[in-house]
């Protein structure tokens, strides 16, 4: 799925319309940060766990090369107004059709209103995680089963998965572990056994970057 938003607004509040080239169907939705709004659409499709079984089915059928993510309006950071706004797109583009659109409810029901230290802290960067956020986040996770334990993708599940991936860097592209990380990753494998077939792959995966390297001509 394509990010079509200028860099100047990727971080910014406002209405969005998700297109797709197939159909022509579209979703409009509406969101305080863009970015932050595409990575969870993006993430959840590529689950399979996304809320909207509409185009959870487009994707699994057509995969994301057919999807684009493109900014209808920018809006202020209230929810009164992002609702009204996507309210009128919505309409506009008979979003809720089954023929035309992927949005389910047509009519839009407004967030919470947001106080005005949220709205500052929602229209900053958001800065590195404290501790003791770290640790919230970590208890909430404990003893929550992913949504994708025990299933397994089809191989045309995980071609349309390859495709999504194309031309996105590695988050840990350039970066170095510092050395507490690196010994809090020693500390996690200490005791657990690897299949025969993870060492299988381990083993083969040095075979060949040793062979390349022999393969590599000496510097002159």
């Amino acid at each position: 799925m394509q990010f079509n938003i200028p860099a100047e607004h990727k971080n910014a509040s406002g209405v969005y319309v998700i297109r797709n080239t197939t159909n022509r169907r579209v979703y409009v939705g509406s969101t305080v940060n863009l970015r932050r709004r595409f990575n969870g659409h993006r993430a959840a499709l590529i689950s399979n766990t996304h809320h909207n079984g509409p185009l959870q089915r487009y994707f699994n059928k057509y995969g994301a090369g057919g999807l684009s993510f493109n900014l209808l309006e920018l809006v202020a950071l209230d929810a009164n107004e992002l609702a009204k706004v996507e309210q009128h797109y919505i309409t506009l583009f008979n979003a809720a059709h089954r023929k035309t659109g992927f949005n389910i409810d047509p009519q839009v029901y407004p967030s919470p209103k947001l106080s005005e230290s949220t709205k500052k802290k929602l229209a900053r960067k958001r800065g590195p995680l404290s501790e003791q956020h770290k640790l919230k986040l970590s208890e909430y996770a404990k003893g929550r089963t992913p949504p994708t334990k025990g299933k397994k993708l089809s191989a045309e599940h995980r071609a349309k998965i390859g495709i999504g991936q194309l031309g996105r860097a590695s988050p840990m592209k350039g970066r170095k572990a510092s050395e507490e990380t690196r010994q809090k990753l020693s500390l996690a494998r200490t005791g657990k056994k690897q299949s025969p077939e993870t060492i299988a792959k381990r083993n083969a995966s040095r075979q060949r970057y040793f062979e390349n390297r022999q393969a590599k001509p000496a510097p002159s």
